[in-house]
């Protein structure tokens, strides 16, 4: 196939007495406007500015517009796989907006911007992304994604802002709730929005094996020389006047703060070596009881 190229290195005048003149071209219902010696007009390509399926390439005061009107969209695409640039000299994108605040800034102006959907039909899911307009602290800031058409209920992340520029939060939702919760302090809660430790559980934990590193000593002091050792007497005086075992908590205090696994359960183990003292020194009365029944018997 023969091709012909036609390359223009000076003004052209048509039906103009100054070469200098911004030179208007008509033809087909498309407009070509050229710069004047001031350089600071426009290049226009389009159709009539009164069309209604209109689309035009517009370049003033160093700017680049591309306008289309009626539904028509803007399409690139390249033949062989090629590569898109855009902006490969440094400024600003904006998509939706005239005034683009970051490298790239999409704006759907409807009550939320930056709304990107990863797929090439809504009907079906999407990775979307998008920021909400109001910010106040500790309020939803940003959120990433799955939808389903326009539903969102789906699994999210949630980004939270402080009250200053730092210290914000994030939420992690499925089926449009929020189910953990990681706070500005790193604590994570798991069916609760206020963790107050590295993790707060509100519900029931279902777990083959939990493995504690303790806080406390182990109870072995029990077994040690000069161990304090209540008398049962004295443990039975306890339990009369407060209702439970000595160095235990009471329920109404476990109901209240509730129990610490590791330290409750060297309390247990406690009573659990106390209780077999106990049944020694028991064992060692039996013992001698049992001798003087023998010598009474052998009388």
């Amino acid at each position: 196939m023969k091709t012909t190229q036609i390359f223009l290195f000076a003004l052209i005048g048509i039906n103009l007495t100054l070469k200098s003149q911004s030179i208007p071209v008509t033809g087909d219902g498309y407009h070509y406007y050229g710069p004047n010696s001031t350089w600071n007009e426009y290049l226009k390509v389009g159709g009539h500015e009164r069309g209604t399926n209109r689309a035009s390439i517009v370049a003033t005061n160093g700017n680049l517009h591309i306008d289309s009107k009626n539904g028509f969209g803007l399409y690139l695409n390249h033949y062989s796989q090629g590569k898109t640039l855009i902006n490969t000299q440094g400024g600003d994108v904006g998509i939706g907006t005239t005034v683009p605040g970051a490298k790239l800034h999409v704006n759907n102006g409807n009550n939320s911007y930056g709304t990107i959907l990863a797929n090439a039909d809504e009907s079906s899911f999407s990775l979307y992304a998008k920021t909400l307009v109001t910010q106040p602290a500790n309020v939803e800031s940003f959120r990433l994604g799955l939808k389903h058409g326009l539903n969102e209920n789906n699994g999210y992340i949630s980004f939270y802002r402080s009250t200053s520029v730092s210290g914000g939060f994030l939420g992690l939702a499925t089926n449009g709730l929020e189910r953990i919760r990681i706070s500005k302090d790193g604590n994570v809660g798991i069916g609760t929005t206020s963790p107050d430790e590295k993790l707060t559980v509100k519900g029931k934990i279902h777990s083959e094996e939990v493995k504690v590193d303790l806080s406390v000593p182990g109870p072995d002091y029990v077994f040690k020389e000069g161990y304090d050792l209540r008398s049962l007497k004295e443990v039975q005086e306890h339990i009369r006047e407060n209702g439970h075992l000595p160095n235990i908590p009471s329920a109404a205090e476990m109901e209240k703060n509730g129990v610490e696994l590791g330290l409750m359960n060297m309390k247990l183990l406690e009573k659990i070596e106390e209780l077999t003292l106990y049944l020694i020194h028991q064992n060692e009365e039996i013992f001698e009881l049992r001798k003087k029944v023998e010598i009474l018997e052998n009388k």
